[in-house]
């Protein structure tokens, strides 16, 4: 409307200032919530088991459960705050897990639980996409990522820094 169209003029002409306050997190996706009016499904996207054979995790939109293999009793219910995960895998001791998901086109995130605790260790953000893998290398050391941006980075796992990257994945 005309009344419309002069209010964005007058913004405009006062130098089209933006809200105040913190800028939003470029690495969350920001979109309105739509309550759901039926059952939900839950698709699973990656499934991994601990080498000794005790639990199982299997991964979904921001979540994975840990589950007794024996029972299928819940150990943990584990949260993301970043769309799919897309890939898990344990440690040798499979005390340690590591997911890998995140934003396609916005960000990769992985992330390290310790499942004795049910807690977060560490997340590892650098990736321009979702990541598809991740993996511990044996002594635990070092964390290598691989996503949709067709790169693979290596992470001190406890310093959470990058420790190299390749270029392209098919170069």
């Amino acid at each position: 409307t005309e009344k419309e169209i002069a209010i964005l003029a007058s913004w405009i002409d006062r130098g089209a200032k933006g809200p105040d306050g913190a800028a939003p997190d470029p690495t969350k996706l920001v979109t309105p919530k739509i309550a759901v009016r039926g059952k939900l499904r839950q698709p699973i996207y990656a499934v991994a088991i601990t080498p000794q054979g005790n639990r199982m995790a299997t991964a979904m939109f921001r979540q994975v459960d840990v589950l007794a293999t024996g029972d299928g009793a819940r150990q943990h219910q584990l949260a993301s705050e970043r769309g799919n995960i897309n890939n898990l895998s344990f440690d040798s001791s499979g005390d340690l897990l590591v997911a890998a998901g995140g934003e396609p086109g916005l960000v990769g995130e992985a992330q390290l639980w310790d499942l004795r605790t049910g807690k977060l260790v560490r997340s590892y953000l650098g990736h321009r996409d979702s990541l598809y893998a991740a993996r511990l290398s044996p002594d635990g050391k070092l964390l290598a990522t691989a996503g949709y941006d067709q790169k693979i980075k290596l992470w001190e796992t406890e310093s959470g820094k990058e420790d190299r990257k390749s270029t392209r994945l098919n170069s």
